[in-house]
């Protein structure tokens, strides 16, 4: 019994249910089949319907100068970086100019930053920075994908950001990292002026408007082409960081194999 022919058979399962454990697909295979399969068999069956379904990582990376090209075609204005070192992939920038525009337009002067580690087999650093739209949900600006995460790509990212938003005086934003919340506290403020017969909604910031929470989201963002259309760049591809091995089994396949 091949995984390959397992893979082949069971991949409509796979594209239904991309998060089945390995060893509840061995058994519903075994009582198929009527035959022995042994638990790597299953694994590796899954391992090549999953890399089917979802492609090869690796080749992925030969298509970011076509992808630059085809979001800055279909939504002008957009600010798309990639960045290569002697043609490896070393760090992606995006920040879309509907996005841009309605977070200047409609969302508070808050902008939230952080980062994450990616699980990929190639490794790297997912940066983010997000508003807050006046219906307090979180509004995207810009993110990238670096290979690490330091004091001089938080620099780097920071400054594209600050381009990007044409920000000249830092001190009209409030910056909030590892999910910090703010405390507000005007209560006594609001008490007091209703007592002296001040109209509170003069001291309402414009954000909690109605008209700014409509002009939040009053550019769209444009659906970009099928791979097949997208304008081949004559730039050198860029060749994929070293797939990055981790001490000990994942945790997810340590769990998916029980």
């Amino acid at each position: 019994m091949k995984s390959s022919w397992l893979s082949k058979k069971y991949f409509h399962k796979f594209k239904t249910d991309p998060k089945r454990t390995v060893k509840g697909f061995r058994i519903d295979a075994v009582e198929d089949v009527m035959c022995n399969i042994s638990i790597n068999q299953a694994a590796r069956a899954k391992k090549l319907a999953i890399l089917k379904l979802q492609g090869d990582p690796s080749a992925q990376y030969a298509l970011l100068w076509d992808y630059a090209d085809e979001v800055k075609r279909s939504n002008p204005g957009s600010t798309v970086i990639l960045g290569t070192n002697q043609n490896l992939f070393d760090r992606f920038y995006v920040c879309l100019h509907a996005l841009r525009m309605n977070f200047l337009a409609g969302c508070r002067p808050v902008i939230c930053v952080d980062g994450c580690h990616l699980k990929g087999p190639h490794g790297g650093v997912l940066l983010a920075a997000v508003g807050i739209d006046p219906n307090n949900n979180f509004f995207p600006i810009c993110y990238a994908v670096v290979m690490r995460e330091n004091r001089e790509i938080w620099e780097w990212f920071l400054t594209l950001l600050k381009m990007d938003l044409h920000i000249e005086n830092d001190c009209n934003y409030t910056f909030m990292s590892d999910k910090q919340k703010g405390l507000v506290g005007a209560l006594q403020e609001l008490f007091l002026m209703q007592n002296i017969g001040e109209d509170i909604e003069k001291y309402t910031h414009q954000c909690y408007r109605v008209q700014t929470y409509l002009k939040a989201y009053q550019h769209p963002i444009f659906p970009i082409n099928g791979r097949d259309e997208w304008k081949k760049s004559d730039l050198s591809p860029p060749v994929p960081p070293k797939p990055v091995k981790r001490v000990g089994r994942p945790p997810n396949q340590a769990e998916d194999l029980k």
